[in-house]
């Protein structure tokens, strides 16, 4: 579990995140965006989750309001989240 926090300008992101999965194969990853200031709950701002996650996922385009946020991601294995501009 891990938490990371961000700033951002433009209203419209989208998310890219891998996961490495294990010996056994791929591994579940649940990620959510919150507004600084809000505790982790049960809906972030944007949230997407992996059941069986294997290579690079890349989410659709989502409005965000400019601001302050974090990330709370949940996965047992290494990972990587980027959050790139939509347009």
């Amino acid at each position: 579990m891990a938490s990371s926090q961000i700033r951002i300008a433009h209203c419209k992101v989208r998310v890219v995140f891998t996961v490495q999965p294990n010996s056994t194969g791929p591994v579940p990853l649940k990620w959510a965006m919150f507004k600084e200031g809000t505790p982790v709950g049960p809906l972030g701002t944007i949230e997407d989750t992996c059941v069986s996650c294997d290579g690079e996922h890349v989410g659709n385009p989502e409005r965000v309001a400019a601001g302050r946020y974090y990330v709370h991601v949940i996965t047992s294995r290494p990972w990587t989240l980027r959050i790139e501009e939509a347009r």
